[in-house]
């Protein structure tokens, strides 16, 4: 009867002793665990600020490329329409295109400066604490590259379809 007795309250005295014990550990598990979110947090900023960097210097190097290469474009239309004139060929057509081809342009430069500008605006604001202003920035970004996008694409279709032609046609004559 005694070791009957002896073994239910020896494990009656080790749990009572042990469950503080787990109380301490469950306390230390969750400071642990608000501290691992904590640098999981530091860590997913930093990765955010990084590409957001990135972005802006792909876009920096890409959109004014774009622009030049357009307009290096445009000086060698301009240079052929006078040499066209010189020989005393009409080149009216070709300049009222290489006119709404420049305004392309232009509108496209304007474009992208303003999606570059709006991605600095939403570095500005601090990861984590911005209550969804900075994600907010991101999408006004992504729909002004959207829009800069569009515009190249109808920017080449345009040379495509209206400058080239009239190019041919002149020499053709």
């Amino acid at each position: 009867m005694k070791k009957i007795l002896i073994i239910p309250m020896t494990v009656l005295t080790l749990a009572l002793s042990v469950s503080p014990a787990f109380a301490r550990m469950d306390g230390d598990r969750e400071s642990s665990r608000g501290a691992m979110m904590k640098e999981r947090s530091e860590l997913r900023c930093d990765v955010i600020d990084a590409r957001a960097k990135m972005i802006i210097g792909r876009y920096n190097d890409s959109f004014p490329r774009h622009v030049e290469n357009h307009e290096k474009v445009a000086a060698g239309v301009q240079k052929l329409i006078t040499t066209l004139k010189a020989d005393g060929r009409d080149t009216s057509k070709l300049e009222a295109v290489l006119t709404t081809f420049n305004q392309k342009v232009q509108t496209f430069g304007q474009q992208s400066t303003a999606v570059v500008e709006q991605l600095k605006v939403a570095q500005q604001y601090a990861c984590g604490q911005s209550q969804g202003q900075y994600a907010t920035e991101i999408k006004k970004s992504r729909e002004l590259a959207v829009t800069a996008h569009a515009t190249l694409v109808d920017l080449r279709s345009y040379y495509q379809n209206s400058v080239r032609p009239e190019i041919k046609a002149l020499r053709a004559e």
